[in-house]
């Protein structure tokens, strides 16, 4: 068997991931989309920094490097496309194959690239598993019923919205949206609900249907809890079975002197909340 390669980008999951994998004696070589601040942080691991539109050259780095089995860890932001669109032939000719530059076609197509040169690609899940809860209260307080409400009604928009590919994460408020998530990510998106609806608001966070469950896993930490602090919000909804939640015991702690919420849900837990009232 070859080396691991893991491919990273921006948050807390990555030094989470990386001081893991190190603990459990895993070698492997950081590709760091970051500009190198991931190996400023871990200048004892082998690794090199890119460009996210350097494919040709990040693949044959893999290659030199023995890696025949790839971790994607943490956010890499699709606005380097239109705030620096310098890339590689090869990655020219993916982007050329597109029929969109959605979260999922571009993701699709950076998994056939890596099948070509046999490399297979390791799912969060595999290595991060006992931090994607089951359903039910996580952390904070309980939440009431019209949190309830619209942590229902924020679920079904916020899977309506995935199925359209457009992003995870809807502010809703009064069972009305008042935020929807695009290319600016979750945090940029709760600031924006906050800001319209003000306090109150509740932040549903879900699984796109039709992503590879390899790749963009979602995710929430204290970072996500802090944004919310800062607007007022009142509750955090994710997806059960499919959503990272990092540093829980730290959230607990915060959330319950914040007076916030935190629930993993799904469309099983839901039925059984509304049919008990």
């Amino acid at each position: 068997m070859g080396n691991l390669g893991i491919i990273t980008g921006q948050g807390n999951i990555v030094d989470l991931a990386l001081n893991l994998l190190e603990r459990q004696r895993e070698e492997f070589y950081i590709i760091d989309l970051t500009g190198g601040e991931v190996l400023k942080r871990f200048p004892h691991c082998p690794g090199k920094a890119f460009g996210a539109g350097q494919v040709g050259s990040i693949i044959k780095t893999l290659k030199r490097a023995h890696v025949d089995r790839v971790l994607f860890l943490g956010k890499i932001d699709k606005r380097v496309l239109y705030k620096h669109p310098r890339v590689d032939l090869r990655a020219a000719k993916v982007l050329l194959t597109l029929r969109d530059f959605s979260d999922d076609s571009l993701l699709n197509a950076v998994i056939q690239e890596l099948k070509k040169e046999k490399i297979r690609l390791v799912g969060q899940k595999e290595v991060l598993g006992d931090m994607i809860p089951p359903s039910g209260l996580l952390a904070g307080v309980e939440p009431n019923r019209k949190t309830m409400e619209d942590v229902a009604f924020g679920f079904s928009m916020a899977l309506e919205i995935g199925r359209l590919g457009i992003g995870q994460t809807v502010v809703v408020k009064d069972r009305s949206v008042v935020a929807v998530e695009s290319l600016e990510g979750t945090d940029e998106t709760i600031k924006r609900g906050g800001a319209l609806a003000g306090p109150g608001t509740v932040v549903v966070k879900v699984k796109r249907p039709s992503q590879s469950p390899l790749l963009d896993v979602p995710t929430v930490g204290l970072r996500t809890l802090e944004v919310m602090e800062g607007v007022k919000a009142r509750a955090l909804a994710v997806e059960a079975h499919e959503t990272l939640v990092l540093n829980l015991q730290d959230i607990d702690k915060r959330s319950k002197k914040s007076g916030i919420s935190l629930l993993a849900v799904d469309e099983a837990f839901l039925a059984s909340w509304l049919a008990s009232l």
